[in-house]
């Protein structure tokens, strides 16, 4: 019950015990756990604190897909790489939860400028959004000759413009 009084830094806990690297590939320095042996963890770790079970769950959905994205030889080997050096906590911003809408139908925005890309619009992650070092969310593109696509944001905590509002408080 300590685990879910809201009372415990369960960030913390999955820091302290490396956790946020369980699903990173060993050669990238992670414990490369399989998904049969991150299932079980997962249902461990899951009748003691629920709550830290799904914040591992979304954390580690994210870390799979960089592993197994074409974003992998970009990106994703980079974070993942240093999630496991430093035991980053990924918050996932894809799916909105809105009746009808897909996970990659975003409210989050990009437009490309000439220094890169600016977002508009908002996202609500349902874990890790007061603990998060990395955001990760799905975007809709927009380019100047009116072209949409969709993307994928990693926002640092801390980066210009970004802020965190209590979406629900649930212990």
């Amino acid at each position: 019950q300590q685990l879910e009084s809201g009372e415990v830094d369960l960030a913390g806990i999955i820091r302290k015990y490396r956790m946020a690297s369980f699903l990173v590939p060993r050669h990238l320095g992670g414990q490369g756990l399989s998904a049969v042996e991150a299932a079980r963890v997962q249902r461990a770790i899951g009748a003691r604190s629920p709550s830290l079970a799904i914040i591992l769950t979304m954390h580690g959905f994210t870390c799979g897909f960089l592993a197994v994205s074409r974003l992998y030889e970009s990106v994703g080997e980079k974070l993942l790489r240093t999630i496991a050096d430093h035991q980053l906590l990924l918050a996932s911003g894809f799916a909105e939860g809105r009746s009808g809408a897909g996970v990659f139908e975003s409210t989050l925005y990009a437009v490309k400028t000439s220094g890169g890309y600016v977002l508009n619009g908002s996202k609500k992650p349902c874990s890790l959004s007061r603990s998060l070092d990395v955001l990760t969310a799905g975007v809709a593109v927009r380019y100047a000759d009116g072209q949409v696509e969709t993307g994928l944001a990693m926002i640092p905590r801390g980066a210009p413009g970004l802020s965190q509002k209590l979406f629900w408080n649930s212990p």
